[in-house]
């Protein structure tokens, strides 16, 4: 038996990997967001909204550099 991995348990692992990275990131960002809605802008929603799109983008772009290291 060959002792390599197959490439869709490597691709799937990635995708696993973005997904807890992103619930992980996009919670952060939510936290984070939610102090500086609190304390800085009144209780306004977009610091939400924007900490956690902060987070997945991170998220994404971990996602794009796993992914471009498997195909070398």
């Amino acid at each position: 038996m060959s002792s390599k991995e197959k490439s869709e348990d490597q691709l799937g692992r990635q995708w696993d990997k973005f997904i807890s990275n992103s619930v992980l990131k996009m919670g952060t960002g939510v936290i984070i967001g939610s102090v500086f809605s609190l304390l800085v802008f009144r209780r306004r929603v977009w610091p939400l909204v924007f900490g956690s799109g902060i987070g997945l983008g991170f998220a994404s772009n971990q996602l794009q550099t796993d992914l471009n290291q498997l195909n070398r």
